[in-house]
C-alpha cells in the first residue's frame, strides 16, 4: 500500500461491506506495516471487519500451491463462508 490513486487503503471511506481479511504469518506481500495501514484505514471509515493471521506462508489457501495448508485453509475457507452467510443471505 502506497499513495497511489489505486491504492486499497484509499478505498475504504468507500465500503459499505463487511470485509474479511485472512493473512499468512510468513508473507512478504504484506508486512505488518501494510497491514497496520490497511486496518486503520477501515477503522477510521467506519468498515466493519475482520482479521486474522494464520501460521501459513503466502498462498497458503490454494490447493495447487506448495505452500497449501489443509487445516488453514478449511479455518479460512469456513470464515470467508460465515462472511458470505452473514451478509450476502441476509443473516439467515
Amino acid at each position: 500500500m502506497n499513495d497511489a490513486p489505486t491504492s486499497p487503503h484509499l478505498f475504504a471511506p468507500k465500503l459499505k461491506a463487511e470485509v474479511y481479511i485472512g493473512v499468512a504469518e510468513n508473507d512478504g506481500s504484506y508486512p505488518p506495516a501494510m497491514a497496520e495501514r490497511l486496518q486503520r484505514s477501515l477503522t477510521e471509515a467506519g468498515v466493519r471487519y475482520t482479521t486474522q493471521t494464520y501460521p501459513a506462508a503466502h498462498g497458503w489457501m490454494m490447493p495447487d500451491f506448495p505452500v497449501y495448508d489443509h487445516a488453514a485453509a478449511e479455518r479460512g475457507w469456513g470464515e470467508m463462508l460465515a462472511l458470505f452467510s452473514r451478509t450476502l443471505h441476509g443473516g439467515r
